[in-house]
């Protein structure tokens, strides 16, 4: 079978080859696309077939304050050492949470789930805001970003310990964390995007309104 790209079909899937099947799938995808030139190249690339996730910033009315998480994440340690990544809380969309809706719908039932076990926190309001490729150049996974208010706490959260989670839950000022970030202590991308847009709208100052 030719495999070659066909004129006017840019960019294409020539090859695909799966390099590893454990908890993520990794795949050595060939693909051809046209040069700014007209000259035609092809590349291989190695992608990482990842879930699409849920990232949510929760927010106290009662206490003008966020809620973040701290656990351990084994590549930031095994490369710097930290021992405890503070993060918002975040988890992948299941199978289940697909099931009869949306992406948009999954990801809102995924960040309810993430959220109880997390923190032990039952939401109040959740806030859709966009969902973002989280590493294009390598990961399949889409990440979808909410804002929420926390309602009743109805347990102590930290995690699901068959998983290996040992969650922290940390209370912060929008401030506070801002200036956490500023000096290092969250290293985290997804949370400086949520903390991000929490300032841009004003999160604390109306979210009980």
């Amino acid at each position: 079978m030719n495999n070659r790209p066909k004129q006017g079909y840019l960019p294409q899937v020539i090859k695909r080859e799966k390099v590893s099947d454990g908890h993520f799938k990794l795949e050595k995808i060939d693909v051809a696309f046209a040069r700014h030139s007209g000259k035609t190249q092809e590349i291989t690339r190695e992608v990482m077939q990842a879930p699409n996730s849920v990232a949510v910033l929760l927010y106290r009315a009662e206490t003008n304050t966020v809620v973040l998480t701290r656990q351990l994440r084994v590549p930031p340690f095994a490369m710097e050492g930290i021992t405890g990544v503070i993060e918002v809380c975040a988890g992948n969309i299941d199978p289940e949470d697909l099931k009869g809706g949306s992406w948009e719908e999954a990801s809102m039932r995924a960040v309810s789930r993430e959220v109880m076990e997390e923190t032990g926190w039952q939401i109040r309001k959740l806030h859709y805001l966009f969902s973002l490729y989280s590493c294009p150049g390598l990961l399949t996974e889409k990440l979808y970003y909410f804002l929420a208010e926390c309602g009743e706490r109805l347990s102590s959260g930290g995690g699901i310990e068959a998983e290996g989670e040992d969650i922290d839950v940390i209370e912060l000022t929008l401030p506070e964390a801002i200036q956490w970030v500023q000096e290092g202590k969250i290293i985290d991308a997804k949370t400086v995007i949520l903390l991000q847009q929490a300032l841009l709208q004003h999160w604390g100052d109306h979210s009980s309104t």
